[in-house]
């Protein structure tokens, strides 16, 4: 490597540094909102590592992917969790069927 490519590298590495932490704590804040709707972790390390190698973009991207399940507190141990599942994910109980108004139509 010559002299010049050094000196620029030397002079810079502080901004590269600072991209590579601002990646990690975004990479950070996906995989701990993966974590929170319990989504497999797989999952969760494959969208940390798109944020990561994207950046600030690639966490945008992944908030905007899809839409996010409804959170709501259990019924049986009162925690907040996804309810896109029938079963909850904290203390694994069934979700109760939802209370009939009258107007339900069975196909």
């Amino acid at each position: 490597m010559g002299d010049a490519k050094l000196r620029e590298i030397m002079k810079s590495w502080p901004a590269i540094a600072a991209v590579h932490l601002l990646a990690l704590v975004l990479s950070i804040v996906c995989y701990r909102h993966e974590a929170r709707l319990a989504t497999p972790l797989a999952q969760r390390v494959a969208w940390a590592v798109f944020v990561f190698v994207f950046g600030l973009p690639g966490l945008v991207g992944y908030w905007t992917h899809r839409k996010w399940p409804l959170r709501a507190a259990c019924p049986q141990c009162g925690k907040v969790v996804p309810r896109d599942r029938e079963f909850c994910v904290s203390c694994r109980q069934e979700f109760p069927l939802p209370e009939r108004r009258g107007i339900e139509i069975f196909a």
